[in-house]
């Protein structure tokens, strides 16, 4: 049982985000999603609700754009002044983006997968520690991809090469960060 458990998940209004909080949610836990869209998000809250049977308290929403700092600042002091002293037991870090067709910056000039799969979750960790640190036991997941371990091309082509305009490629060379989980 996950009863009385809190859990952020990032990245939770699809895929692996979305149906980790059906499960957490249907094992008792409150689960707060978070993604860059509202919308979204109050679609991926019902359907939490809908398949658990969870009561509206226990699913919360929150927009959060990890690409950019100023976002992840803001939830971090919104999470801080809305929950205050409650525990945070799991930060999930599971948001993210890949395979952009063109170089895309973030709005502190980090190209855009690198901002939104790495240093945003950086951010977002340091930021919420001071919570996760009170819960005994807390967790933070880093969920990634197994694109790290596409090879490189002989020649060395990677993300910094002019010509490498293949968006996996990209993805392959910007995005080796292994999965890993830290306890506070």
């Amino acid at each position: 049982s996950l009863a009385g458990k809190r859990i952020v998940i990032t990245g939770g209004s699809s895929g692996i985000g979305l149906e980790a909080a059906k499960v957490f949610a249907a094992k008792g836990a409150t689960v707060l999603l978070t993604s860059r869209s509202q919308p979204r998000l109050d679609a991926a809250a019902e359907e939490v609700r809908k398949a658990t049977g969870a009561a509206d308290d226990r699913v919360e929403t929150r927009p959060l754009d990890l690409s950019s700092f100023r976002s992840v600042n803001e939830f971090a002091d919104w999470y801080v002044e809305t929950h205050g002293e409650k525990p945070l037991h799991v930060l999930l870090n599971n948001a993210g983006v890949m395979a952009f067709p063109d170089r895309r910056e973030s709005a502190d000039e980090f190209e855009m997968q690198m901002a939104t799969n790495h240093l945003g979750h950086f951010l977002l960790t340091a930021r919420m520690l001071p919570s996760l640190l009170r819960t005994a036991g807390s967790r933070v997941v880093n969920v990634s991809s197994m694109a790290h371990q596409w090879p490189a091309d002989a020649d060395g082509t990677g993300i910094s090469d002019a010509d490498a305009k293949d968006p996996f490629r990209v993805a392959a060379a910007s995005g080796g960060f292994a999965a890993g989980q830290y306890e506070p």
